[in-house]
């Protein structure tokens, strides 16, 4: 089981979803909105992930559409800094097209791992707790700050460009969060399974 800390007693671990938004700003301002979310769970012991990209504007409503489907067969949701960032996005899309978000219970490692490592590191944003937690050096990565740009140039130019490079990306902080969720719920329960 889940450390009731991370997750009520009642929510299984197939019921989590794992979140991540690659989005058109960084402020979170109005005109900002996710262009790409990546979802992770767990079905019959694998993780399963899938990717959900707008390809522009106009079908935001169907991308809304197909993303509140996914998120509806949810009951527990799990991101990094989600709570700040991506949940306030996308409820502000949600909202602007007249739909509710699906979010309800949330748990935002971002708190966790400050609370675990901010002595130790100082630095807990993902890439720092990625290189110093769990091992993971990231090679061809793109800068977050670099993500509205290379979305605004797929844009202009109609090619992918280094679009592959933000998907590839955007897996990777997918995979970071199960993994981390792993490592945290190991630190919170300890060796013998006790909080």
């Amino acid at each position: 089981g889940v450390s009731p800390l991370l997750a009520p007693p009642e929510i299984a671990l197939e019921q989590m979803l794992f979140f991540d938004t690659e989005t058109t700003g960084l402020s979170g301002g109005a005109g900002t909105f996710a262009f790409l979310v990546g979802l992770g769970w767990i079905e019959q012991g694998r993780l399963q992930v899938e990717q959900l990209f707008l390809e522009d504007f106009p079908g935001e409503e169907d991308f809304l559409d197909l993303l509140a489907d996914r998120l509806a067969r949810h009951r527990l949701f799990v991101s990094f800094n989600g709570r700040a960032f991506d949940t306030h996005i996308l409820r502000n899309r949600f909202l602007l097209n007249r739909r509710q978000l699906p979010i309800d219970q949330q748990n935002d490692l971002l708190y966790w791992a400050r609370r675990l490592w901010r002595r130790t590191l100082g630095d807990c944003s993902l890439g720092n707790i990625e290189r110093e937690v769990l091992g993971v050096e990231r090679r061809q990565d793109v800068a977050g700050f670099e993500v509205p740009g290379i979305h605004l140039e797929y844009l202009r130019s109609g090619q992918p460009g280094r679009l592959a490079l933000v998907m590839e990306h955007n897996l990777q902080d997918v995979l970071s969060l199960v993994r981390l969720f792993e490592v945290i719920a190991g630190r919170v329960y300890g060796p013998t399974g006790k909080t």
